[in-house]
């Protein structure tokens, strides 16, 4: 499983609502903030919608063991 690291590099002041449930929908809250995403189409599309505020750090690639 691929997963993209997101930080928040620009404030929630003036910005669209809209914008601001994208933010906490990734779990972003403040500007510095890093947080680790599953690389989907769900998460590739909010990324796209709020691009502005954001900045992608890297991508990691997650082995997951057998059970």
């Amino acid at each position: 499983m691929k997963k993209i690291v997101i930080k928040q590099v620009r404030s929630l002041a003036r910005i669209d609502d809209r914008q601001r449930l994208y933010l906490k929908s990734l779990g972003l809250r403040r500007i510095g903030q890093v947080v680790e995403r599953v690389d989907n189409q769900i998460n590739r599309r909010l990324i796209q919608k709020c691009h502005h505020l954001i900045a992608i750090v890297g991508d990691k690639e997650v082995v997951e063991g057998k059970k």
